[in-house]
């Protein structure tokens, strides 16, 4: 993969430059006549909407890390204690057979 960044990376730039030198006009970016139009190269514009697409979906992403993490974590805890009380359980299961099976006592005893 290392290998292959260099050019990949440097095939995204030449492409961003050709894209920028083909879409230099300007375009008017206006709101419903909620905020005034404004004139701005057809590049910039394509450009900041990836960037903003790509940082709200870098956001949403982090967002769902978090949860899993912290579910995570909760499935370890829960898994501690129930391991905790399955070897309690064993214990109390070879405590009990130790018990029955004292050979100070004979069936007949009994």
């Amino acid at each position: 993969m290392k290998v292959l960044r260099p050019p990949l990376i440097g095939l995204l730039l030449l492409l961003m430059v050709t894209f920028s030198i083909k879409n230099a006009y300007p375009v008017r970016v206006g709101y419903f006549n909620l905020i005034d139009s404004f004139e701005i190269p057809l590049f910039l514009l394509v450009l900041t909407s990836v960037l903003v697409g790509m940082f709200i979906g870098t956001m949403v992403d982090l967002i769902k890390r978090y949860r899993l993490r912290k579910a995570i974590r909760g499935q370890q805890r829960v898994m501690g204690e129930l391991q905790k009380e399955l070897t309690s359980l064993r214990n109390m299961v070879f405590t009990i057979s130790s018990r029955t099976q004292n050979p100070s006592e004979s069936p007949d005893d009994r």
